[in-house]
């Protein structure tokens, strides 16, 4: 079975946590991620919790940046075998004072292998402006690359 694209939802800007979205997930050998991004003028918005359905994922990477007084954070999550149907993300984030906000984006995917791990992990946390560019090199054929970035 081919690797396919479930569904997306994307959870709102936020400065409360945690903070919610609903996502459905269908199909079988499935794959759940989310990706946060948190911006702050004061400190890093950390995230140190995701759940699907009550059920916590996996922190795949995250990345942080600071140039003048901006305090960047993305992360990457991920659940094998999520529950079907339609479910709540929840992301519980540290939220200093300055202004703190917070989005976050979900994908769940079929035909997904059923392991705890992801295959590869890579990543950069450049310059606030300009293109940004690494190297993933994947463990299994036909894989799907998954990024996250926030600006």
């Amino acid at each position: 079975m081919a690797i396919a694209l479930d569904a997306t939802a994307v959870g709102t800007n936020s400065s409360a946590s945690p903070f919610t979205w609903s996502h459905t997930v269908t199909g079988s050998n499935t794959l759940l991620v989310v990706g946060v991004g948190t911006y702050c003028i004061s400190a890093f918005n950390h995230v140190s919790a995701v759940t699907y359905n009550g059920v916590s994922m996996v922190n795949a990477r995250t990345d942080q940046k600071t140039v003048t007084g901006q305090f960047v954070e993305t992360s990457i999550w991920i659940l094998h075998a999520p529950a079907s149907g339609a479910n709540t993300v929840s992301v519980t984030a540290n939220f200093p004072s300055g202004s703190p906000r917070a989005s976050g984006v979900s994908a769940s995917y079929t035909g997904a292998q059923q392991s705890d791990t992801a295959d590869a992990v890579s990543g950069t946390s450049g310059t606030i402006t300009g293109d940004k560019t690494f190297t993933v090199t994947t463990i299994a054929d036909n894989c799907w690359v998954v990024a996250m970035g926030a600006d």
